[in-house]
């Protein structure tokens, strides 16, 4: 419950609010290979700079695994590059990527997640290539 309420309530809604209930002071996000985020006020600020970017930015959850005190999802978002977060220009191309999470949840709010997402594929679509394309002939 928590995990959903998370995805509708911070990603799909933009609510800031919401994340003071959902998410310990503390939080840590784990995404390789960028720096960790440390603090829920750097998290919100990471949201910030997201919701710049892809104003329309939406998540569909397609599972969620719960094993103890840790929940595993995996989820696409979408949303169109308009703004001017993550440093690049707007492009006001659409873009989907998809990814894992693994949150620790203690007494119902996020402490810890490992997000792994698509972020290659994302600065693909958005036209920056950062892997040669592949050649004939090499698999």
């Amino acid at each position: 419950a928590t995990i959903r309420r998370v995805i509708e309530e911070t990603w799909n809604k933009g609510n800031f609010d919401a994340f003071d209930d959902l998410y310990e002071e503390n939080f840590v996000r784990h995404r390789p290979p960028f720096p960790d985020i440390v603090g829920l006020e750097a998290h919100k600020e990471r949201f910030r700079v997201v919701f710049s970017a892809f104003p329309d930015h939406k998540g569909t959850i397609h599972d969620i695994i719960v094993d103890g005190d840790k929940a595993a999802m995996w989820y696409t978002w979408r949303g169109t590059h308009t703004g001017e977060g993550l440093s690049i220009p707007p492009t006001n191309k659409e873009v989907t990527v998809s990814g894992c999470d693994v949150y620790k949840i203690v007494n119902g709010k996020v402490v810890e997640e490992w997000d792994h997402e698509g972020f290659l594929s994302l600065f693909q679509q958005l036209g920056y290539e950062l892997v040669p394309p592949k050649t004939a002939g090499i698999e």
